[in-house]
């Protein structure tokens, strides 16, 4: 994993965040301020390359077991 910068120095420990909680299968309590203003700006569905590639990904995982 990895982060290639350029992101508002704002936003992205809420970012940072929400990739960890993810990736640790636990939430907190802590709230993202931006989320909304964010949310609002559209194109932030995954495009179907994108879900191509998680889905590969998910399944790689997946035979490791």
């Amino acid at each position: 994993m990895s982060h290639e910068g350029g992101y508002s120095t704002a936003v992205v420990p809420y970012c940072g965040l929400a990739v960890i909680e993810t990736l640790a299968g636990h939430g907190t309590e802590v709230i993202d301020p931006w989320a909304a203003y964010i949310g609002g700006w559209g194109h932030q569905t995954l495009q179907p390359h994108q879900s191509a590639a998680i889905d590969r990904a998910a399944a790689n995982l997946r035979n490791l077991d």
